[in-house]
């Protein structure tokens, strides 16, 4: 059993609106998809650390969160979805990866 946490991010990491935060036990999320696959596919992902340096990793965005969790499953996971935020949670890193023609018109 693998257990998401579903949520609005609602603390001030993040600019503009609140998006949906959806992150597993690091472990248990990577072991089934890697950081560099979550980069890919959903153009980034979300570290966050909780109490005594647990990781949860994950994605942001209604969308992602529900392609996260079916290719999770997909790939043999039995997902328990949980809508609320473990305690004493934090946010460490938010890795976003553009691709080459986004960075060239952001430069431009």
């Amino acid at each position: 059993m693998l257990d998401l946490y579903q949520f609005t991010e609602s603390r001030k990491y993040w600019r503009g609106s609140a998006p949906t935060v959806c992150i597993g036990p690091a472990s248990n999320v990577c072991a089934l998809i890697d950081r560099d696959e979550m980069t890919a596919t959903f153009g980034g992902y979300v570290i966050y650390e909780g109490t005594g340096g647990a990781e949860y990793v994950g994605v942001w965005g209604g969308r992602n969160a529900s392609r996260m969790r079916r290719m999770l499953r997909e790939r043999g996971a039995t997902v328990n979805l949980l809508p609320d935020v473990p305690q004493h949670l934090r946010m460490k890193v938010r890795s976003v990866s553009y691709s080459a023609a986004e960075t060239s018109s952001k430069s431009a």
